[in-house]
């Protein structure tokens, strides 16, 4: 994990890099690595970064950036200085993160928002349900009992996947825009991803036609006719969403 922490110092040493960072922390996570809780495999395949730092980036999403009540007390708890393990929300079920912070001056995490668990693709919620409806021997998540134990490894063969950048979803305010939640390009296609308004399959379908077609718009717009990809046309405000994720967010 040499190079993830090396990441993770870079987030906590530099001003005014902190999306770059974590976009290339977010590839990390989404070629690198998977995680292991008990006999459950999760291979991340849609991530979203929470990273709050109140000088650097008072990103008030995260759940830690609140003070009061149990989502925050939790958050406080599990979402620094627990690199490499996991964060359970509050309550059961909601979802979980991978925490990438030994720091105690900032906090920082990375949900979970779809995965392949044991080869099965899931959402937030199911994942969440897997974990804990799999175990049941805790009553509430800060008594989880995976808490103590890095869960996140190596892949044995890292995949060379390019990765597309996008804003989370259901985030209002100042870092609405944010493109740090990021998923393979090559997995596009294959699931219904749970992503924002305006990113869902015409967008999906117009990024993936255009990249293959190395941004040829005219190109991409046969690609998808012939190979029907969808029953019914991109509006063209899609294909304009799509050629601005791939011009400025794509790596």
């Amino acid at each position: 994990m040499r190079k993830l922490r090396a990441l993770v110092e870079q987030l906590e040493n530099l001003k005014d890099e902190q999306i770059q960072i974590l976009q290339e922390i977010e590839k990390q996570l989404l070629t690198e690595y998977i995680i292991k809780i008990g006999d459950i495999i999760i291979e991340p395949l849609l991530v979203e970064a929470y990273y709050y730092h109140k000088d650097k980036f008072p990103d008030i999403s995260v759940h830690a950036a609140k003070t009061t009540g149990k989502i925050a007390e939790q958050a406080h708890r599990r979402q620094q200085k627990n690199f490499g393990k996991l964060y359970v929300h509050c309550p059961k079920g909601d979802g979980i993160d991978i925490c990438l912070t030994d720091s105690d001056t900032y906090f920082l995490s990375f949900l979970i928002k779809n995965a392949l668990v044991n080869g099965e693709w899931k959402t937030q919620f199911a994942i969440a349900d897997t974990l804990c409806n799999s175990c049941e021997k805790c009553k509430e998540v800060n008594d989880c009992v995976y808490n103590d134990e890095i869960v996140l490894h190596k892949k044995d063969s890292p995949q060379n996947s390019k990765i597309i950048f996008l804003p989370r979803k259901g985030i209002s305010g100042k870092f609405a825009c944010v493109p740090i939640a990021a998923l393979p390009l090559d997995k596009i296609l294959e699931n219904d991803f749970t992503l924002p308004d305006g990113y869902k399959k015409q967008w999906r379908t117009a990024v993936y036609a255009l990249a293959k077609e190395n941004m040829n718009e005219s190109n991409a717009r046969k690609l998808v006719k012939n190979e029907k990809l969808l029953d019914s046309q991109i509006e063209e405000k899609y294909w304009m969403l799509a050629k601005e994720t791939l011009q400025n967010n794509y790596r």
